[in-house]
């Protein structure tokens, strides 16, 4: 008899939430990574979690701001006159025209549809002819803000408003991440892209080691072979390992000063579950925020960030930069493979590689099978 491909992926779920480790642990069906049903429960949950939009660098001087977009949700992230970092609703309470487009710096945005203007802590202060209109009021028209927090100097934002504070879910990553020094690290890198690839692919790929060898010989496999893969025990919203280098190769760049020997010899990768993937080394840390952008495609904000670039002679930023962009180009070709193999009927499920190289893909599966298969979600489908 034909299944039904969600009621087959939560029961998918519900065995690995019962799995008591990783021995069995295997790769998902291809409708984890097609199924349409499945991309609306991700959404959900995305809408419910912290979600990472860049860098506060970017919004570095009051006054600045950027604009993006999450789930269909237009934001506008500003620094204001407080010299805090807000995000608000990038939609005008009139008539919904977007307040703002692009980047730059402003005290007050003017909505281009009626010329209604907000500050950019979000208070409406000129509405045209509205005083006219009996019982309204410019104060019960403010743009809403959305939850947020600055962790690492990355910001974050929590749509629906619901989720426990990102620091406190993150304080043992942050202690054992603290000698990379990544919140003083500055930009020398930064695109949005759209790849042909749902979402998920590109999360597992850049998280886990057991094709680093392989994909990337000619590019990165020097530095980070495979076989020195070490995957290490996550915690509440986070997985990792750590890209061990070989000893008999020189340091790559300026380290943070408290950086232990340990560290300066590895790439730490992370994930801050569902969707920023961020890898730490010494010199350098290179990070995707990432978002469906339905179930075929993904939006990505790729970056790279280095500590005391300042400093830093800018043919070995550009030489650095190069290969970030070599290696990412790698990625996506075999991921633009992947996604078509997914199609075939012949496509099945098979065994993860050894912990260290795929632990943390298991740990992603853990991660959504308890927050999509909760009994509000199962009794909705």
């Amino acid at each position: 008899m034909p299944t039904n491909p969600i009621e087959d992926l939560m029961s998918d779920f519900q065995k690995i939430r019962n799995a008591s480790g990783y021995e069995g642990a295997q790769t998902m069906r291809p409708e984890f990574y097609t199924s349409p049903e499945l991309l609306k429960l991700e959404e959900e949950l995305l809408r419910r979690e912290w979600m990472c939009l860049g860098r506060a660098e970017e919004v570095a001087n009051p006054g600045d701001y950027f604009t993006t977009s999450i789930l269909d949700e237009e934001l506008l992230v500003c620094r204001n006159k407080e010299n805090e970092i807000v995000v608000l609703s990038n939609v005008c309470r009139h008539r919904g025209s977007l307040v703002a487009t692009g980047s730059g710096n402003k005290q007050r945005f003017s909505c281009p549809y009626h010329a209604w203007t907000y500050t950019n802590d979000g208070s409406l202060v000129g509405a045209p002819h509205m005083a006219k209109v009996s019982g309204f009021s410019m104060a019960d028209c403010r743009l809403p803000r959305f939850s947020s927090e600055i962790w690492q100097g990355f910001i974050y934002v929590n749509l629906d408003g619901t989720a426990a504070p990102l620091s406190q879910r993150l304080a043992k990553l942050e202690s054992s991440i603290a000698g990379y020094q990544i919140q003083n690290k500055t930009i020398c890198y930064s695109v949005e892209e759209i790849w042909p690839v749902n979402w998920k692919l590109l999360s597992e790929n850049f998280m886990e080691g057991y094709h680093l060898s392989v994909v990337h010989r000619d590019s990165i496999h020097q530095y980070t072979p495979t076989e020195l893969c070490e995957y290490f025990s996550g915690g509440e919203g986070y997985t990792g390992y750590y890209s061990n280098f070989p000893r008999d190769k020189p340091l790559r760049g300026k380290c943070a000063p408290a950086l232990s020997e340990a560290d300066k010899y590895r790439t730490t990768m992370f994930s801050v579950l569902p969707a920023h993937v961020v890898a730490a080394a010494g010199h350098l840390t290179t990070y995707i925020c990432l978002q469906p952008h339905g179930v075929d495609q993904v939006k990505a904000k790729i970056g790279l960030i280095g500590y005391d670039v300042q400093s830093t002679d800018r043919a070995e930023i550009d030489k650095a930069v190069d290969l970030f962009v070599r290696t990412m180009a790698e990625d996506k070709v075999q991921l633009e493979m992947i996604s078509r193999g997914l199609r075939s009927r012949y496509c099945q499920r098979s065994a993860l590689a050894p912990i260290d190289f795929e632990g943390t893909t298991w740990d992603f599966y853990r991660y959504l099978a308890e927050n999509l298969t909760s009994d509000a979600s199962v009794n909705s489908h």
